[in-house]
């Protein structure tokens, strides 16, 4: 059997063993967090190093013209060498353009497989770049990427005299020489931290166990002194516990002094429960015998009361049937009387909507007449207007004739114009004028009757029109005013049915009111015989159940004489 020292030992070997790998999992994390910063901080140094090799005013002149120029070869020749000199995987320009990242110059050799070309897009994160934008340096995280493997991208921003951000530099630096450095650290590290673990983790181990045998050593004489107690022998036990010696002064002391309490108490009580065990025998057999008696006498009672409740119970069912034949008759006059209820209800809204359409029908004749009204009107000026169509054609005509007059004079004029020779040239011409406008009034004119002529045919057709609409408007009236006197017998006929109706309710409803009374007497009358013959189950239901309770009561009794008898035995087992 493990001991509880062991428990707690081995509890304590696992928490540190715990601890142990946690603090190497934080310092490796750590160490890890540690190199990538120096290695960030020295890749920002190198490419503020090699950026100060770009000839500024060479690259603002590539800037202007992002092409494979002679000053791109030259920088991408500068890149190439500072690359190489400063270990890197690659070294180059870029730019942010509609928030894309964009090479610009890749310090790569003419020809290379990894080379980039001018405006391709970057997989940079905007995240690491934004920083720059706004004139810092930044590093990366390490990258893991298929085609290139695990690396850094430090960049920085490229100024011109001004402190103008122009563009950015970036410089990639190989993963390996981190995991390089920090293999070194761990290597150096690990072992003095393993080691310092492990002597302080068997140290704690060894006093921890040291000082919880010694705390827990009086526990051993507590145990054997409870297995003289289970034995029966309170004597010896108590003999064991003041034997034990501590001098400590914590909570096993303390339970040490209350485990002797309790044995000595618990001696006091086992000679007190021999002296009373024989008492509680003999007042256990008087309390049978009296419960027995109390027991007949309750059984009598209960018999009576039954008779009764079977009585009650009879009485109840008959008002009851009574009750629910009323209800039934209830039901069928209400039934009836929401009936006549929704009929009138409905005839009203008949009567309602009758007089509603008798109110429009009346309307629609008024806006019938009205619309024929106007109708006519509206011939009466189409005629006048034909006439004036007329008036205004013999005026055109008129206007016609004098027109070929004003041309035949222009003509004769221009006639003796020419016989005169230079004298009629100026009459010649005011004669040519006089023949122009007088050829296009005449041609206004003719425009003139060809429009009075189509004003006469769509007159015409106004006419003829209007003419239908008023024959039609005089049909509509007659038909209106036949279905307003239908309307007015079909009202005169829903008020007559309204009103029988409203009476045929007014009966039902009093015819109701009465059996609801006559329901409510029969209710009352029920409840008062369900009232009674509650009571009596009730009384039926506390005599039994004290009929029960005397039985209880007896079966107690005799179940506290049986244990009087075992808690006799049970005391006499016990060694003072």
């Amino acid at each position: 059997m493990m001991t509880i020292a062991k428990r707690l030992t081995l509890t304590m070997l696992v928490m540190l063993l715990f601890i142990f790998v946690a603090t190497m999992a934080i310092a490796y994390i750590n160490t890890s967090s540690s190199v990538e910063k120096t290695i960030g901080t020295q890749g920002i140094q190198s490419a503020e190093n090699a950026a100060k090799f770009i000839d500024l005013e060479q690259y603002e002149q590539f800037l202007l013209n992002p092409s494979e120029s002679g000053d791109y070869w030259e920088i991408r020749r500068k890149l190439d060498q500072v690359r190489k000199h400063i270990g890197a995987m690659y070294l180059y320009t870029f730019t942010v353009k509609n928030g894309k990242l964009e090479m610009l110059i890749d310090g790569m050799p003419k020809g290379d497989q990894y080379s980039t070309e001018i405006g391709e897009e970057l997989s940079m994160p905007m995240k690491d770049v934004n920083p720059v934008l706004q004139g810092k340096n930044s590093y990366t995280d390490i990258i893991h990427d298929e085609q290139y493997g695990k690396y850094m991208s430090i960049m920085i921003p490229i100024k011109n005299e001004n402190g103008e951000i122009i563009s950015m530099l970036g410089l990639d630096i190989s993963a390996k020489q981190i995991d390089h450095i920090e293999g070194e650290i761990l290597k150096k590290s690990f072992p003095l931290i393993i080691g310092l673990f492990s002597v302080v983790i068997l140290l704690a181990c060894l006093t921890v166990y040291m000082f919880i045998n010694r705390t827990l050593k009086p526990l051993a004489g507590m145990n054997n002194g409870l297995d003289e107690l289970a034995a029966g022998r309170i004597g010896r036990s108590l003999q064991r516990v003041e034997a034990i010696n501590t001098n400590r002064k914590d909570e096993i002391k303390q339970f040490t002094l209350n485990f002797r309490s309790a044995v000595s108490q618990l001696t006091t009580m086992i000679t007190s429960i021999r002296s009373s065990s024989d008492s509680l025998t003999a007042a256990a057999e008087q309390l049978t015998k009296d419960n027995h008696s109390a027991q007949e006498s309750s059984e009598g009672i209960i018999r009576n009361i039954q008779e009764i409740a079977h009585g009650s119970e009879r009485q109840m069912q008959n008002n009851g049937e009574a009750v629910k034949a009323i209800e039934e008759m209830a039901v069928g006059i209400q039934k009836i009387a929401e009936s006549a209820s929704s009929i009138a209800e409905a005839s009203s809204g008949v009567t309602e909507l009758t007089e509603e359409s008798y109110t429009q029908t009346n309307q629609a004749v008024s806006e019938i007449e009205e619309a024929a009204k106007s109708i006519l009107a509206t011939n009466k000026e189409v005629v006048e207007l034909g006439v004036m169509f007329k008036e205004v054609e013999k005026i055109v005509e008129v206007i016609t004739a004098i027109t070929d007059q004003t041309n035949l004079l222009a003509l004769n004029a221009a006639i003796e114009a020419a016989r005169a020779g230079e004298a009629g040239k100026g009459f010649a011409v005011v004669a040519d004028e006089v023949r122009k406008l007088a050829e296009e009034s005449k041609a206004s004119a003719g425009q003139i009757s060809d429009m009075l002529n189509n004003f006469e045919q769509v007159t015409a057709r106004v006419v003829e029109n209007t003419d239908i609409s008023t024959r039609k408007a005089e049909a509509s009236t007659e038909a209106v005013l036949k279905v307003e006197q239908s309307l007015e017998k079909i009202k005169e006929a829903v008020k007559e049915v309204n009103k029988d109706i409203h009476e045929v309710s007014a009966v039902t409803e009093e015819m109701s009111a009465g059996t609801e009374e006559v329901l409510a007497s029969m209710e009352h009358v029920a409840q008062v015989s369900k009232n009674n013959v509650e009571q009596t189950q009730q009384a039926v239901f506390a005599s039994e159940k004290q009929g029960e309770l005397m039985r209880k009561m007896n079966r107690s009794a005799q179940q506290l004489i049986e244990l009087s008898q075992q808690l006799e035995s049970a005391v006499h087992r016990f060694d003072l």
